[in-house]
């Protein structure tokens, strides 16, 4: 017995020491590694550039003036003149002020930058050529505010599900929007955004003003810093957006609504033929029966010198024949199956 503890003692002393030793040498070599440090909420002041005004349930939304200040050295001064509605979406209407529903369905387009249309004419964005491509037995409504990601669509959603009343609700997303539901600030916006976590598998609003063990492990090691972002962060995003995603299908099969999950093809992606595959949708979707439609083969199949033109000439974001695309893909293969 005592041989066999003795063991295990210099076991592990020799695990010590060669950890301390990778991790030294881990640091002579990288000795500029930044830590990544998940942000908490709170943790940042708010500092709006002028598009963006915060929303207490949502983070931001669209303040409809200062387009200028988006990012983009090649379409800053572009002339894309947009408008926005009292709850500060690019709608010509306002939600709250839509009268009797009429027998058009309504459809609830949920998404970020590519659904809001940056850098382009209110015509030329998704949900209104869904519109066109339905035809007057439909109504869309635009969801979409750059930089979000799924956890406030699915908090749009909520907030709106009553006033909208509709009866499909399509979200559109990009891979982008699965990893930043980990955060609670964009530093992109310079905004705070409200984030979720699991307990007991079930989704808990993030309102933690200290690290969980995890992350205060993470910032004291190289080592450990880039297992908690490979591996722990990965796992914890896959979780969070799965259930996410399973929350607000379940909501909408309780009210009565069709519920479609869309990928929008990135545009690197695209070119490259390469899917983000770090957290496949599509074997989720199917393992719980919800629609879900994935344009990439699609788009490919039409050429590269027509899929090069589906996204802005040197902008990632969507032109209007990447949307035109989009509108006729998801009214054939996702509405016009319902």
């Amino acid at each position: 017995m005592r041989r066999t503890i003795r063991l295990i003692l210099i076991y592990l002393a020799l695990t010590v020491v060669v950890i301390g030793a990778v991790e030294g040498l881990y640091r002579i070599v990288f000795p500029d590694k930044n830590y990544y440090s998940r942000s908490l909420p709170g943790q940042h002041e708010n500092r709006a550039d002028g598009w963006a005004r915060p929303d207490p349930d949502l983070g931001w939304v669209f303040s409809g003036k200062n387009l200028n200040t988006f990012k983009s050295r090649h379409y800053r001064k572009v002339e894309w003149i947009t408008r926005a509605n009292r709850e500060g979406f690019r709608a010509d209407k306002d939600f709250r002020n839509l009268g009797p529903k009429s027998t058009a369905k309504r459809v609830m387009v949920l998404g970020d930058s590519f659904v809001f249309g940056t850098y382009i004419k209110y015509s030329e964005t998704l949900p209104v050529l869904m519109q066109e491509e339905l035809g007057p037995g439909y109504e869309t409504f635009n969801l979409g505010i750059p930089g979000w990601g799924l956890d406030q669509m699915y908090l749009a959603y909520n907030k709106y599900v009553e006033i909208i009343d509709p009866d499909i609700v399509v979200l559109v997303f990009i891979d982008n929007d699965i990893v930043r539901i980990f955060e609670s600030f964009r530093a992109a916006e310079k905004m705070n955004k409200p984030s979720f976590k699991l307990e007991d598998g079930e989704l808990v609003p993030r309102r933690d003003t200290k690290p969980d063990l995890a992350d205060r492990l993470g910032q004291r090691s190289h080592i450990l810093n880039d297992i908690y972002k490979k591996i722990i962060r990965r796992r914890r995003i896959k979780d969070i957006s799965e259930a996410i995603l399973l929350a607000l299908s379940k909501e909408a099969g309780r009210r009565g609504q069709a519920f479609i999950i869309v990928r929008y093809p990135l545009q690197k992606a695209l070119i490259e033929g390469d899917a983000d595959d770090r957290f496949d949708l599509g074997d989720f979707s199917a393992r719980h029966a919800i629609a879900y439609l994935d344009p990439m083969a699609a788009m490919r199949a039409e050429g590269e010198a027509e899929y090069r033109t589906y996204h802005l000439e040197k902008d990632p974001h969507p032109a209007m024949a990447g949307n035109r695309f989009m509108a006729r893909f998801i009214a054939k293969e996702g509405l016009g199956k319902q």
